[in-house]
């Protein structure tokens, strides 16, 4: 039956060109890589948290862990490259405080992070450190305005 098998090669045809169609949308975006700009022990605010600040090429964003009682406390970039995970945007840090017997100057200090994004407008991140364990969300309610 010549009929039959042209409706099954255009059935096929057309049921690859759909699943190829679905592999293709379900492709990842690719990761949006972030530059240190400052990091140190006393750049962040007595507060933890986050902040969008505006810069003359887009955006900055700022994490803070606070005021300290010591040294020892850091929060340092894992990776520079963020990436979108279940829709979420996730910036992955090292989350440092210092052990019960680690050896740490008597001193406050306010640890923080200051990175160069390359969006256009504040975006909503998860900050997650070397454990997984969420740190600190980022929206953008708290975004200054240009």
């Amino acid at each position: 039956m010549p009929g039959r098998s042209a409706v099954n090669s255009r059935c096929l045809a057309t049921l690859a060109a759909v699943l190829m169609t679905g592999c293709m949308a379900a492709q990842p975006e690719p990761p949006v890589q972030l530059r240190v700009l400052e990091q140190g022990a006393h750049c962040g605010s007595e507060v933890s948290g986050s902040r969008w600040e505006p810069a003359d090429t887009g955006w900055r964003l700022r994490l803070s862990m606070g005021q300290q009682p010591t040294g020892g406390y850091a929060v340092e970039l894992a990776d520079r490259d963020v990436r979108r995970v279940d829709g979420a945007w996730e910036l992955h840090v090292v989350w440092r405080e210092p052990g019960p017997d680690e050896l740490v100057t008597q001193a406050l200090t306010a640890p923080c992070l200051l990175l160069d994004v390359p969006w256009d407008e504040p975006v909503p991140l998860r900050i997650l450190d070397q454990h997984g364990q969420d740190r600190l969300v980022v929206d953008t309610d708290g975004a200054a305005d240009r």
